[in-house]
């Protein structure tokens, strides 16, 4: 029998409403949502809740999936990204899911999570008495307790999990796989059956089909995909009697800090972030069940230090089955990554460091990581971003960290509530700083390898090792790679220093005549153009702050809105901003003794254009501290998370 949600689009920037209805299951689904086969005795039909649970689930992943954020340019990144949806999903249990704190906690768990703005109405359905098809139940295997319940996407971290589980511990473990995609089936069973294989009779693997039918997914990020597969765990979880559920996820990859606003930004995922999986973990403790606790082991380690623990436990030659790629339309049977996503680079990097590259062929990758060229922009941008973040990870002393990771701090020390908040921040530091030191460690590997094609200028130019390497040597030669300019958090900076007095930039505006002016507090002043384009830029920045918005929503203006505005070219409007930027960094480095961690004032981002920092408090009188006190949603909450 199906289950059919109803989902509405709500009308955003002048655009009209829509609506769509979900089908799992049923004769005419849409969405298909069913394991292939599950073979232990103990299992017990779903009760009502936990169905109602897999049907929720579902409806929220298949609105993510079909529901586009802009396509892969995010050409409408502003209007598009932050999608509103509505859904009235009908249930067996209204009496639970209508109970005070449940939809509020499932709305505050998905809309971290996605980053969309939600609303939950729940409808009584009658309860069917017939066999659920979530899970087919077989009774050939013995039916000894399942101990561990692991989440195993055919990743290298859930089959390092999967296997130091299996090596250290005595119990039985359950594997549960979403497959969303045919592409990925086989990396999931391979791995799984070399377990299974090896450890017999400790293994159920219990694969779940959860996909879109007749229709292609249109938003690739899907960032509920967390919220189904923990789902999922949960069901297990309480049909099996377990405690727990494990993500096995690295913890540079779960917290996911911004390496650029162009490559990342507001993009960047959260579906392991520490603060999601509390927020999952409390919506699902909601429900009436047993209490699931959800363990991240792996949450302090670097990929290269997880891909080390599978050289440890005697696994190092399935490394070539495992699948660690975002692009899973492109993969193919030669070359399942593509080489060109973060993960990818992540995972590449993770092998060289460890010293496992044996167990790696390099035409796995379309575009292979190191040598390749990169004809296209998109690609040169996220390779030499995300290596020159790490890059810089590495050389950055705790202060700095802080001050520049400020916000996401706030988030990370949220989802451990647990630990002392200036504890978690060290460690995020640490982490961080072992990530970039890997980063560091395979490149140094390459170039040695490498060095007399680096030194003949035989690679390609937009090889990322020959970018690197001559961004390291001449960094004037090449565009600024910045990161978002972040609250300053005086919590964790043990020495006062200049800076701190500097940013967040305490900018007032004014005009003497007919020349507009901007003073920035302890820096000076900008007068002419530079001046002229804040000016123009400050209306919708005040529009963004009296609406509240997150910084990372602060709208964009394009180069053309400001060309005409200025009656200038598009051409005269970046040379301005970067005669902006180079004087304002002049001033700082003066003031300070070091450049500024970003370009200050305004920010741009292809091809959204132009904004003021949201992090800039704009003050009435450059003397007037008390209006200093303005903060973003954003920064308030982090800050009183950091003082927690």
């Amino acid at each position: 029998m199906s289950t059919e949600s109803r989902v509405s689009h709500a009308p955003v920037d002048g655009k009209p409403a829509y609506r769509f209805t979900v089908r799992v299951n049923g004769n005419d689904p849409n969405f298909r949502l069913r394991s292939d086969r599950i073979s232990a005795n103990l299992l017990a039909p779903l009760d009502d809740v936990l169905l109602d649970l897999l049907d929720v689930a579902a409806t929220i992943f298949a609105a993510d999936s079909r529901t586009s954020r802009g396509g892969d340019t995010r050409a409408h990144f502003g209007e598009c990204w932050r999608r509103p949806f509505e859904f009235a999903i009908p249930v067996r249990r209204p009496d639970i899911w209508t109970r005070p704190g449940v939809a509020e906690a499932l709305a505050d768990c998905v809309e971290f999570m996605t980053d969309d703005f939600t609303s939950f109405v729940f409808e009584s359905r009658q309860a069917e008495n017939i066999p659920q098809d979530y899970f087919d139940f077989d009774d050939g295997e013995s039916a000894e307790p399942i101990e561990n319940v692991i989440l195993f996407s055919g990743g290298l971290d859930s089959f390092a999990g999967a296997l130091e589980t299996l090596a250290t511990t005595e119990g039985r473990v359950a594997l549960v796989t979403h497959r969303s995609a045919q592409k990925t089936i086989s990396a999931q069973t391979n791995l799984a059956k070399a377990l299974i294989d090896r450890f017999p009779g400790r293994v159920l693997h219990i694969p779940v089909e959860a996909t879109l039918t007749r229709t292609k997914s249109k938003e690739t990020t899907q960032r509920s995909r967390s919220f189904l597969f923990g789902a999922l765990g949960y069901v297990v979880a309480n049909i099996l009697g377990a405690r727990s559920i494990t993500f096995y996820e690295n913890g540079v990859v779960s917290q996911n800090l911004p390496i650029s606003p162009q490559v990342i930004g507001t993009m960047a995922t959260r579906t392991t972030h520490p603060l999601s999986l509390r927020k999952l973990e409390s919506f699902l403790n909601q429900l009436g069940q047993t209490p699931i606790e959800i363990r991240t082991p792996y949450a302090w380690l670097t990929k290269a230090e997880v891909v080390s623990k599978i050289a440890e436990f005697g696994g190092e030659t399935h490394i070539r089955h495992s699948v660690s790629c975002a692009h899973v339309r492109e993969q193919s049977k030669l070359h399942p990554h593509c080489g060109t996503c973060s993960q990818c680079l992540d995972r590449r990097f993770a092998i060289l460091a460890a010293d496992l590259d044996d167990h790696e062929v390099d035409y796995m990758y379309d575009t292979e990581v190191l040598t390749a060229e990169r004809p296209v922009e998109r690609s040169m941008t996220m390779a030499l971003d995300w290596t020159l973040h790490a890059l810089r990870l590495a050389d950055m002393d705790y202060r700095l960290f802080c001050e520049r990771f400020g916000n996401e701090i706030g988030r990370i020390v949220e989802g451990f509530q647990e630990e002392p908040a200036s504890i978690v921040a060290r460690q995020c530091f640490d982490l961080q700083q072992r990530h970039g030191l890997a980063v560091k460690r395979a490149l140094d590997k390459a170039i040695r390898t490498l060095s007399a094609a680096l030194l003949d200028r035989a690679l390609p130019e937009t090889a990322l090792l020959r970018m690197v390497v001559d961004a390291r040597v001449s960094p004037v030669t090449l565009p600024r790679v910045s990161t978002d300019p972040i609250e300053i958090q005086a919590t964790y900076v043990p020495d006062h220093d200049e800076g701190a007095d500097i940013l967040p930039l305490q900018i007032s505006f004014r005009a003497e005549g007919n020349d507009p002016i901007v003073t920035i507090r302890n820096l000076g002043e900008l007068r002419r153009t530079s001046a002229r384009l804040a000016h123009i830029l400050r209306p919708q920045y005040d529009k963004d702050l009296d609406a509240r918005r997150a910084p990372e929503r602060y709208a964009f203006t394009t180069a053309g809105r400001l060309a005409q505005a200025l009656g200038k070219s598009k051409g005269s409007i970046w040379t301005s901003i970067s005669r902006c930027h180079a004087t304002l960094a002049e001033l700082y480095e003066a003031v300070c003794g070091d450049p500024p961690p970003a370009p200050l004032l305004i920010e741009s981002r292809k091809p959204e254009g132009y904004r003021i920092d949201p992090t800039c408090r704009v003050i009435d009188d450059p003397e007037d501290t008390e209006h200093a006190a303005i903060e973003s949603g954003s920064a308030r909450r982090t800050n009183a998370s950091l003082k927690g």
